[in-house]
């Protein structure tokens, strides 16, 4: 086995260490987590490449209000998570992290971005930047909320829900505890129109994480959103944006 040079060890690290965030660096449940979601996600492969073929010919998706919405599987990997909450919380002068953090994954799909959440959650209450916190996942397959379910088990993850819904029904009370929200396109269908009567239902003062939403125009509406800064721009080809809910009051749907 070839050994790396002073300069490779300066760069990279030692050998299978993997930094995952500067406040979590060699964290083993996080490598543990990848682990486990990795695995289930390539014993469902098969199945989500079935799913998707049939979503793209619209063969199959889930009613919402009598019209058809095809569903789009796509998984955050716990590092990107962990690494945007840590942009965040660095920000603490511009982001004021509330003391109970309620993290909520719209379309939580097999559980990766809503479990990472959660460790790195538990993180920050053990070092004393907030003083408690809870997880909440929205998915409308079972089978995925199932595994869910029996990941945070196995890690005995013990501030977790996983609910059945479909998130867009959720009515701005429904919304009120919830206040980080996390979402990427959990559907193929009118998202941008879907999510633009959604967003606004958040209370005031509660952040978004939006990855890949520019379909939802109405984030850059100023009167209604904040938008305060990349968390992690173009890093593994994504970007994932903070949005901060105003105070302003948003207009009655179907007005």
């Amino acid at each position: 086995m070839r050994l790396m040079s002073k300069c490779e060890r300066f760069i990279y690290g030692p050998r299978k260490i993997k930094v995952i965030s500067p406040e979590m660096v060699r964290d083993e449940k996080i490598t543990r987590l990848s682990k486990l979601i990795r695995r289930e996600e390539l014993k469902q492969l098969p199945i989500l490449k079935r799913m998707d073929a049939m979503i793209r010919s619209k063969e199959i998706g889930f009613m919402v209000e009598g019209v058809p919405r095809h569903a789009a599987y796509q998984s955050t990997k716990p590092d990107i998570m962990v690494k945007a909450l840590s942009d965040t919380v660095n920000l603490r002068r511009v982001v004021i992290l509330p003391d109970k953090i309620n993290f909520c994954d719209w379309g939580a799909g097999m559980g990766s971005s809503g479990l990472a959440a959660h460790e790195y959650l538990k993180y920050l209450v053990k070092i004393g930047i907030i003083s408690d916190f809870h997880v909440t996942g929205f998915e409308l397959n079972d089978k995925f909320n199932a595994i869910t379910e029996k990941i945070a088990g196995k890690m005995e993850m013990k501030q977790v829900s996983i609910i059945n819904r479909d998130f867009t029904t959720l009515t701005r009370d429904e919304l009120k505890p919830f206040n980080l929200i996390y979402i990427w396109r959990p559907f193929l269908e009118d998202f941008g129109p879907v999510m633009n009567k959604v967003l606004p239902r958040i209370r005031s003062g509660s952040y978004i994480m939006a990855r890949d939403c520019w379909e939802a125009n109405v984030l850059e509406d100023t009167s209604l959103f904040t938008k305060i800064f990349h968390p992690v721009y173009y890093i593994y080809g994504t970007k994932i944006s903070l949005y901060r809910r105003t105070e302003k009051e948003a207009p009655q749907e179907g007005k």
